[in-house]
């Protein structure tokens, strides 16, 4: 009875928002509400024909060290990655080459090099130091059973740069993935952060910029102004509802924006509760 009268309040509060911006002639939002329709397009990594996979897989490795926390044999790596063994060989080689792994005397076991020290500090230093934002990702996807997402702007689009998946979920979106800052709840929340002019800055960037007609901008602008005054975005695609926030920013100075995303009956239930879980956690990177 409490979720079904705090998804009440969530879609009453939403409409009168969307009221008001229905007010201008300009908007005709596809919005149910509060709650827009957004893209369920997903371009997954791998897609661009000028991938170089040798670098994307070097770096794979050092991620599987970081997750796994041990030195490793080559044939644990090459399951993990499914790599061939061979590739797998050649590419640690050249690694201990460059000296970003070190191998035991017997030549079983690799572990990363000092030499990523001062990379990875300045990393730690850049995004609140630490595991903190793995940790909050993997920490709400454990306590919702939820997909958990951490994005990060890159040149016109957003991408997947953490991914926390619960089994039933698995396979839908992936680390590396691309969504559309001008059509998804995750953008939503990534341009609300900004002020107008930065915004009209960003949604030039993107792709779909030179095919937004007037409709489609006093949408987007409509879907801004809402998930300000909420704090959040949400919006149905086919498959999944999300909830979206921006985080507090970094040292780094970069916008990066929390997501989670379920099943509809389970999520769109309990929008107000699981959005006061995530700012929880979303405060909790400043200590407020």
């Amino acid at each position: 009875m409490a979720s079904a009268s705090r998804a009440l309040n969530t879609r009453q509060r939403g409409q009168r928002l969307m009221s008001e911006q229905e007010s201008s002639p300009a908007f005709t939002g596809d919005q149910d509400g509060g709650v827009r329709r957004t893209s369920s397009e997903i371009r997954h990594p791998g897609e661009r024909r000028n991938i170089s996979k040798s670098a994307v897989r070097a770096l794979d490795v050092l991620e599987h060290f970081a997750a796994v926390r041990r030195p490793l044999r080559a044939t644990d790596i090459a399951h993990a990655l499914d790599l061939h063994p061979s590739s797998a060989d050649q590419l640690l080689k050249s690694m201990v080459d460059s000296g970003y792994l070190l191998i035991d005397p017997e030549g079983k076991l690799y572990r990363p090099s000092p030499r990523l020290l001062p990379f990875a500090s300045w990393l730690a230093e850049s995004f609140f130091g630490g595991d903190v934002l793995h940790d909050l990702v993997t920490a709400i996807a454990a306590r919702t059973g939820q997909i958990v997402t951490l994005t990060a702007p890159q040149m016109g689009s957003l991408q997947l740069v953490d991914v926390a998946t619960p089994p039933a979920l698995a396979g839908l979106v992936r680390k590396g993935s691309r969504v559309s800052i001008t059509r998804s709840t995750l953008g939503a929340a990534f341009l609300a952060a900004h002020d107008d002019r930065d915004i009209d800055r960003w949604i030039a960037r993107t792709p779909e910029a030179r095919h937004m007609d007037d409709d489609a901008r006093a949408e987007l602008g409509a879907s801004i102004n809402v998930t300000r005054a909420q704090g959040y975005a949400c919006g149905l695609s086919d498959h999944l509802f999300s909830i979206a926030l921006a985080l507090p920013r970094p040292a780094a100075g970069i916008q990066l924006v929390l997501g989670l995303a379920g099943q509809p009956e389970f999520i769109e239930p309990r929008v107000e509760e699981l959005h006061e879980q995530m700012r929880r956690y979303a405060d909790s990177l400043t200590g407020s």
